[in-house]
């Protein structure tokens, strides 16, 4: 288990010119890379982890912006009253990737648990398009394909961690 974690740690030396990270860290210290410890990801038969996303996007709005300014510009270097069908695309991918390199990633914190016994895992499922993403690397990691439910970060996985240490059930 922790050699998949391990293998899908988040690493912050990838945000180059991606729009989407993800990685697993632990709990402990969810912003740095981190080595998972038995104590720091088990407990009892819980394994508990945190997956982390970070992404960025830039607004079509501002691409179309800076591509018009772009074609305007390139019309006028060129004598010309149209840029080729290539030209534009070029243009679109190079405003696209300098935009994105400078746009800040916003960075999700999804705690996630994992029940050893069971093989179902429990992720706090925030509304956001990251579930799919943590179902990918996480079937990645462990080579399987896992059941997965929402829990209400807030509320569920407190009474379900109170119901387990009650039963002793951990």
């Amino acid at each position: 288990f922790l050699d998949g974690l391990a293998e899908y740690i988040f690493d912050a030396n990838n945000l180059l010119d991606l729009k989407e990270v993800v990685g697993f860290t632990t709990v402990e210290e969810p912003y740095e890379g981190t080595n998972f410890i038995d104590s720091e990801v088990f407990h009892g038969n819980i394994a508990v982890g945190v997956f982390r996303r970070d992404t960025r996007n830039v607004p079509g709005s501002a691409i179309k912006r800076e591509l018009t300014k772009n074609i305007e510009s390139k019309k006028k270097e060129l004598g010309k009253k149209f840029v080729s069908r290539e030209m534009k695309k070029e243009l679109k991918e190079s405003i696209t990737m300098r935009l994105l390199s400078s746009t800040p990633f916003k960075t999700e914190l999804i705690p996630f648990l994992f029940d050893l016994k069971t093989g179902v895992g429990y992720f706090c499922n925030t509304g956001s398009s990251a579930y799919s993403s943590f179902e990918d690397v996480f079937s990645r990691a462990m080579g399987v394909s896992i059941e997965i439910k929402d829990f209400d970060c807030e509320e569920d996985v407190l009474s379900w961690l109170w119901w387990r240490l009650e039963t002793n059930d951990l």
